[in-house]
């Protein structure tokens, strides 16, 4: 049967699924292996960018250093007299409104927020710029 692990491969550079499905024939042509029904190969395709998506997590996570880490779940789970009883998230994904001086302030003031996480440290050569690009896009 078609190897995980090559699909998995495929799916840290390209996460279209039409694209792995593609290269999944392919591969199995390749190797003359009878294709197998349609829901197999789409719940492999599945399976392998979960499993991409679950590595390149991984591979971000395990570099962040511990105050990082606090950091990012303070911005998840810490709620805030100052913002209203909203999270950090909350209040950094809040539109800001109109333009305007004051409005202009807001967003430098978020913007400082995080940078004091200091993400930029973080070492992501060992994941594809297209699953970085993924994930910046939604």
């Amino acid at each position: 049967m078609l190897p995980l692990k090559y699909i998995v491969n495929l799916a840290f550079e390209n996460n279209d699924s039409l694209f792995l499905m593609k290269k999944s024939i392919e591969y199995l042509r390749e190797k003359k292996i009878i294709l197998p029904a349609i829901t197999t190969l789409e719940n492999l395709v599945w399976e392998a960018k979960n499993e991409s998506e679950m590595l390149v997590i991984n591979t971000i996570v395990s570099s962040l250093n511990s105050i990082q880490r606090k950091k990012l779940d303070d911005i998840v789970f810490l709620h805030s007299d100052k913002l209203k009883g909203k999270t950090i998230l909350g209040w950094l994904k809040e539109p800001v409104g109109s333009p305007s001086p004051d409005n202009f302030l807001k967003v430098i003031e978020k913007l400082e927020y995080i940078r004091l996480i200091k993400l930029e440290s973080i070492q992501l050569i060992k994941v594809h710029q297209n699953k970085i690009n993924h994930f910046f896009n939604g």
